[in-house]
């Protein structure tokens, strides 16, 4: 019941505090030294950027899922990297996931960084997407420009980052407009994510089933 406890109010974004309380959403390095748990580093040039904070909440968002479920916490803490994004290849990639085009060669200077997952911050309107790797089990993890919508709406960065972690943890789209994992061929967009209140998106009830299923031991 704790832990459920816990979910609803990260779900609610109320109080991260109270989360880590009782369960933390990022380990500390001790703990995750030797666990399996996925390194994430934010590459951007502005750690200012609303988007580090928005992927830091949905790796929380994430860890917390886990431990409702009771399996082991995906996600490490979150580092960030500041460096500049080279746009063009970025670009390449979300067009290798979205339109089938061949992927950029490897390595390169998303490869190159010292991380299970790369989450790179795109000044380009970019389709945000998560793409493998050099099949290593690496992902890459682009997010388009918040200056513009959807990401420069209210509550889209967060359910975004959370979304294209979903997919590196395994899960596709499904086409109910009110999840977390809702997305093409449905006519589900970022923009959906939109909310007054602060909060995340829910999985549904297949998705955790295919969460126990995938990391259950």
């Amino acid at each position: 019941m704790a832990l459920r406890a816990c979910l609803a109010t990260l779900m609610a974004l109320e109080s991260f505090t109270a989360c880590d309380t009782e369960i933390p959403g990022e380990p500390d390095a001790a703990e995750a030294t030797g666990t399996g748990m996925l390194t994430v580093s934010v590459v951007g040039p502005n750690s200012a950027d609303q988007r580090v904070e928005a992927a830091r909440e949905a790796v929380r968002f994430w860890n917390v899922v886990f431990a409702d479920l009771g399996l082991r916490r995906p996600f490490d803490t979150v580092a960030f990297l500041q460096q500049e994004i080279p746009e063009d290849l970025l670009a390449a990639y979300s067009r290798s996931v979205l339109e089938g085009e061949a992927a950029p060669a490897e390595p390169n200077a998303f490869t190159r960084v010292a991380a299970d997952v790369v989450i790179a911050l795109s000044d380009s309107a970019i389709i945000s997407f998560a793409a493998s790797l050099d099949g290593s089990g690496h992902w890459l993890v682009g997010i388009r420009t918040d200056l513009i919508p959807p990401l420069s709406l209210p509550n889209v960065p967060r359910n975004l980052v959370a979304h294209e972690l979903g997919h590196v943890l395994g899960l596709g789209h499904n086409s109910d407009p009110t999840k977390l994992m809702c997305g093409r061929p449905a006519p589900c967009r970022p923009a959906a994510f939109q909310s007054s209140e602060p909060r995340f998106f829910e999985l549904t009830e297949a998705e955790r089933a295919r969460l126990r299923e995938l990391y259950g031991y």
